[in-house]
C-alpha cells in the first residue's frame, strides 16, 4: 500500500489533476481494506440442490471453525480471513470441499458431492443374538475435557467385535456437560493402517444433550432405525464429535468420562492428525447383534 500512497502523493505536485488523483487513491486505499476484511459467508448445498445442516466450516490450519445452521447457511468472519487461506467444508457422507479464499469471497453458494461407494450385495439375515464390546466398567473415574472454544473436535477409541458379520443397535457413552445444551455427532469408522478411517454412517446421527453431571445416567445413540450392518471388520473406530455447546452465562465446560485404564484417540479438527492419550481409556460401550 505505501509505495501506491507515496506515488499519488508525487503526482499530485507535479499535474493540475492532483486532487483527482488523491480522491482515486483514496478510493482505492478504502476498497483494498474492505476486501481484506470481507466476511466469506454463503450457504451449502448438496448435489441436488437440497440445504446441508451443520456442515463443518474451518480455515486450514488454523483452530477455530464454524457450523453451518440448519439451513446450511454460515459466516467466516472477515478478521479471521487472509487472502491466502483455503476454506475447509466437510459433511458426513460427502466429499470435503476446498476453496481458496480468493476465490470463496466472491462465492455465496457451496455445492458438496456425494461421497459414491460400492454397494454390497444385500442379503436377508436375521439378527438374532445379542451382545456387547468396549468398555467394562460402569464406575465413573477419568475425563477428557472440552469447552465452547474446542468445539468439532472428536474423540473415541477402538472397539473389537467378535462378529464378522453384525448389525449395530446402539453406542452408549457417559459424559459431564455444564452447558445449557451440547450437539454431539455419532461415527463409526473403519480403520486404515491402524487408524480412524472412513465414516460406516452414512448419515448424519447426532443428539442434543443438556446439562448432565458426573454422576447421572449415561447417554445412548439408538440407531435401530439406520439398519448398519457392518462386515468383515472386527475393529472398528466408535467417536464422539463436538459440533457446538450454548450456554446462556457463556463459556461453559464439557467432558467426556472414562471409567477404565487403556488409551483413546482424539484431533481438534477434522483435517488434523490423530494423536493419542495412554493414560486412560474413554467409556464407549457398543451393542450389536449378530
Amino acid at each position: 500500500m505505501r509505495p501506491l500512497t507515496i506515488q499519488c502523493f508525487a503526482e499530485m505536485k507535479i499535474t493540475n489533476a492532483g486532487a483527482f488523483i488523491f480522491i482515486l487513491c483514496s478510493f482505492l486505499f478504502i476498497n483494498l481494506h474492505a476486501t481484506a476484511q470481507q466476511s466469506i459467508k454463503g450457504k451449502i448445498f448438496s448435489s441436488d440442490r437440497r440445504p446441508i445442516s451443520s456442515a463443518s466450516i474451518a480455515l486450514l490450519g488454523k483452530t477455530s471453525g464454524f457450523t453451518a445452521d440448519s439451513e446450511g447457511n454460515f459466516e467466516v468472519p472477515g478478521r479471521m480471513v487472509q487472502q491466502s487461506d483455503t476454506l475447509v467444508i466437510s459433511s458426513v457422507g460427502y466429499r470435503t470441499l476446498r476453496v481458496p479464499a480468493s476465490r470463496a469471497l466472491s462465492q455465496n453458494e457451496f455445492l458438496l458431492s456425494e461421497e459414491s461407494k460400492m454397494l454390497e450385495e444385500v442379503k436377508v439375515k436375521n439378527y438374532t443374538n445379542e451382545a456387547s464390546e468396549g468398555s467394562k466398567v460402569e464406575k465413573t473415574g477419568y475425563f477428557r475435557g472440552w469447552s465452547t472454544r474446542k468445539s468439532q473436535g472428536e474423540i473415541g477409541r477402538m472397539i473389537y467385535v467378535k462378529s464378522d458379520d453384525y448389525l449395530v443397535d446402539r453406542v452408549r457413552f457417559k459424559l459431564n456437560s455444564q452447558c445449557d445444551t451440547c450437539i454431539i455427532r455419532l461415527h463409526i469408522r473403519s480403520l486404515t493402517n491402524g487408524l480412524p478411517d472412513e465414516d460406516l454412517l452414512k448419515d448424519s446421527v447426532a443428539m442434543v444433550v443438556t446439562r448432565h453431571g458426573f454422576d447421572d445416567k449415561y447417554v445412548e445413540f439408538n440407531l435401530a432405525k439406520y439398519n448398519l450392518v457392518i462386515k468383515k471388520k472386527k475393529y472398528v473406530f466408535v467417536s464422539l464429535e463436538t459440533i457446538n455447546c450454548f450456554s446462556t452465562s457463556g463459556n461453559c465446560s464439557l467432558a467426556y468420562i472414562g471409567t477404565e485404564p487403556g488409551s483413546y484417540l482424539f484431533r481438534t479438527r477434522d483435517y488434523r492428525d490423530w494423536q493419542e492419550s495412554a493414560d486412560h481409556s474413554l467409556y464407549l460401550k457398543m451393542y450389536y447383534r449378530f
